[in-house]
């Protein structure tokens, strides 16, 4: 069922710098010279097509395995439209969470070989996998991200993961990543934005087309059918209701709850609403937000910290 947050979901008060903090970028020429040439050197490397037997986002892509690919690639992009924009041509400490059965991981081995690569993922088979395949390191995190975290990185990338938390474990977990950086340490955080509310409205309105279409040929079913999409329902609950009105919409899907032991489902989340959490926060700066970025669908929250 999906949640009224009638006082919580709205604007966070805004936290100014009493001193504005002092931020030096290193000259531009070097800084897109180093980027380039690791792209150069990524563009040219062999990605390992070893692919986990449970791992979902392969078998979910509609383009098979160069669909998959691709979402890694897209990632890549975006590390280095983050890297322009803070200044930085490279990292000591990576965190790839949730790192899935690598479908990110992968590429970050190829684009950033001299860093020190950390994974993730509440799914433990799908982190060994990775931790063997690709030669990283684990990092043990809490999955509800409640206290601090155990180290900082200077770079984290949480491809897919806040997407699925209602507003609660959304504000824990992006103040969780804020919290693990390194000074000038980069979070890239993607997020269900415009873009995907249009598309899910689509699929949405074009299930419940078929839907009606199926009741009126077999009317002895429809109270099963109802029992069926309530879930579906709340969907469209979270983005009229919820997203248009307050920049935040989330709908639970009770089997991935019970799955993961917590509330997981989909969230819905206005630029604006997403840029507010930050400013609710004087210890870092917003570099960028753009709009369907990874894998042209999620948009992208870029954060630094101070």
């Amino acid at each position: 069922m999906s949640v009224e947050y009638a006082k919580s979901s709205e604007r966070m008060p805004i936290k100014i710098w009493q001193n504005p903090p002092i931020v030096q970028n290193p000259p531009a020429d070097n800084v897109i010279v180093d980027i380039m040439q690791r792209w150069q050197r990524y563009s040219s490397s062999f990605i390992d097509l070893s692919v986990a037997q449970n791992d979902d986002m392969h078998f979910k892509s509609d383009d098979g395995l160069e669909g998959y690919l691709k979402v890694g690639r897209s990632a890549v992009r975006i590390i280095a439209e983050a890297m322009l924009l803070a200044g930085r041509g490279d990292f000591g400490s990576v965190l790839d969470l949730p790192c899935g059965g690598g479908r990110v991981t992968r590429h970050l081995t190829k684009f950033l070989p001299d860093s020190e690569l950390f994974v993730a993922d509440i799914d433990q088979e799908k982190e060994q996998f990775v931790i063997d395949k690709f030669n990283v390191r684990k990092f043990s995190f809490q999955k509800d991200y409640v206290g601090m975290p155990s180290q900082k990185f200077d770079l984290i990338f949480c491809g897919s993961l806040l997407t699925h938390f209602d507003r609660p474990m959304f504000d824990r977990a992006l103040n969780y990543f804020i919290e693990a950086l390194s000074p000038s340490g980069l979070a890239v955080v993607t997020l269900h934005g415009r873009s995907c509310v249009s598309h899910d409205l689509l699929q949405y309105n074009h299930a419940h087309s078929l839907r009606r279409q199926y009741i009126k040929r077999h009317l002895l079913r429809h109270l099963f059918i109802k029992f069926k999409y309530t879930t579906t329902l709340d969907q469209k609950k979270a983005i009229n209701r919820h997203f248009m009105r307050r920049g935040f919409g989330y709908f639970s899907c009770p089997l991935w709850s019970r799955m993961y032991g917590q509330s997981y489902g989909g969230s819905y989340t206005a630029p604006s609403w997403a840029i507010n959490r930050v400013e609710a926060r004087a210890d870092c700066r917003i570099l960028g937000y753009k709009e369907m970025s990874f894998a042209d669908y999620q948009d992208v929250l870029i954060v630094q910290k101070i």
